[in-house]
């Protein structure tokens, strides 16, 4: 029975330095001081660490700062990083019939406006574009999708079609505008507008 007991831990113990072995060569165990990271003064909710004096970063949380889009190839154990280069405009037909810039209203009017995006270095085809207008509390009070992408290339101009707005709430007002690389990426933010309500 001894004999029994004392083989079947010599075979696990030899398991598991195998398991062992074989795991570290794909995984390390890293020890590292965390420092905080701000991006434009705001604070990133994950932190950095400092390992060696080298400093590993939250890439997606930088990248969202930034309004970059990251893809992760696990066939290459790659990431890279897509920042397009978007202006976000809002516009409205004046009473003249020319168009002007959108970007103070009165509470409680109605305003029609529209969202023009002039994007440029779009180096990778997107799957996806949308906009939100969120209000100051953020809740989203409009959503638009991009209905047709089909014809893409390094610079594009987008226009929504009217949007008629009612601002039911005095204060700062957000367009925000995301991209999606593909079907299985989630939508990133690549642009923003604000304007306000008094």
């Amino acid at each position: 029975m001894k004999f029994k007991r004392t083989f079947l831990l010599i075979i696990g113990l030899s398991v598991l330095g195998a398991a062992t072995v074989a795991a570290d060569s794909k995984i390390k165990q890293y020890s590292g001081k965390e420092i905080s990271v701000e991006v434009n003064g705001q604070l990133l909710s994950k932190p950095a660490l400092n390992i060696e004096g080298t400093t590993m970063l939250p890439l997606r949380d930088i990248a969202n700062k930034l309004h970059a889009m990251v893809e992760y190839d696990k066939d290459t154990d790659t990431v890279s990083i897509y920042k397009p280069n978007v202006q976000v405009s809002l516009l409205t037909r004046l009473k003249d019939g020319s168009l002007g810039t959108f970007g103070t209203v009165p509470k409680n009017d109605e305003n029609e406006f529209f969202i023009f995006t002039q994007i440029d270095t779009l180096l990778k085809d997107i799957d996806s574009l949308k906009y939100e207008i969120v209000d100051p509390f953020g809740t989203i009070v409009h959503k638009y999708t991009e209905p047709d992408l089909t014809e893409q290339n390094e610079n594009m101009w987008l226009y929504t079609p009217n949007i008629k707005f009612t601002a039911k709430i005095t204060g700062e007002y957000t367009v925000n505008v995301y991209m999606k690389l593909s079907a299985n990426n989630e939508f990133s933010l690549v642009g923003q507008k604000v304007f306000t309500a008094e």
